[in-house]
């Protein structure tokens, strides 16, 4: 509050109706500090003007340092836009922030919800949207132990090792290849989401083929073992059912001929 009343009290009050002669005296304030930034409060302190940043659609929430909170930015606008110079948030400021931390699975969920909204917006270059993809890293929480797990228990993942996710016709209980998004994490996210055109660049559906060069090396259709009957069967009506819905002969002979010669528990 007293930081929000300081700042006011170096903004122009306005006098017309003329937005432009309070932005003017603004300033023409700031050119008489050209040699030094003047200060602003952030989510993590003082700030030097040019060093913090302005809120963006959302994006402060993902640790962007020097932050302004909005409440700051409504109450002393001209302050922060004008005098101080602030920056806004841009997707450069998300990639350095990406680097040098690493989210939960409950913030990479709130990140890849978030980030098709902010794209539709602002509209960022591919090679930037793609840079981001390689920078994310996520933690693996430990469901198995409660859903709490320290840091140092923490398996940490890379975003850009996942270049899939399974189709919806794909039955959950089928072994997946690490390429693909965790089931668990696709039903946090939503496969809306996933399949948003500004995700194009950064995941596919997963290819019917891929999968079944992984399935076919799989240990259930390896060993043999009878705990696994279940899921070899699963893994056979589901290879039966595409075999099936492929129309022509020579499709069917080229997803016959993926299927490995030695695989033991395949017919």
């Amino acid at each position: 509050r007293d930081a929000i009343i300081l700042m006011k009290a170096y903004c122009p009050r306005q006098s017309t109706p003329d937005a432009l002669v309070g932005q003017c005296l603004a300033k023409g304030f700031g050119r008489c500090m050209a040699s030094s930034s003047p200060p602003v409060l952030t989510v993590d302190g003082v700030a030097r003007g040019v060093d913090s940043r302005l809120t963006n659609n959302g994006m402060e929430a993902f640790g962007i340092p020097h932050a302004v909170r909005r409440i700051m930015l409504e109450n002393a606008r001209e302050y922060h836009t004008v005098i101080a110079n602030c920056p806004t948030m841009s997707i450069d400021d998300l990639i350095k922030a990406m680097k040098e931390n690493i989210l939960s699975e409950e913030m990479l969920v709130r990140l890849l919800k978030w980030y098709p909204k902010y794209a539709r917006l602002n509209n960022p270059r591919r090679d930037k949207s793609l840079r981001l993809k390689e920078v994310i890293r996520y933690h693996k929480e430990n469901y198995s132990k409660g859903g709490q797990s320290s840091d140092a228990e923490a398996e940490v993942h890379q975003l850009d090792s996942i270049f899939y996710f399974a189709p919806q016709r794909m039955s959950k209980k089928l072994p997946l290849p690490e390429t693909v998004f965790p089931q668990s994490l696709v039903g946090s996210i939503g496969l809306r989401t996933l399949e948003d055109r500004h995700f194009t660049d950064w995941f596919q559906p997963l290819p019917f083929d891929i999968w079944t060069g992984f399935i076919s090396e799989h240990t259930c259709m390896r060993n043999g073992n009878e705990k696994d009957d279940a899921m070899r069967i699963l893994v056979l009506v589901t290879l039966s059912k595409h075999f099936d819905s492929l129309e022509s002969a020579t499709a069917k002979r080229r997803f016959v001929e993926l299927l490995p010669l030695s695989s033991p528990c395949l017919p």
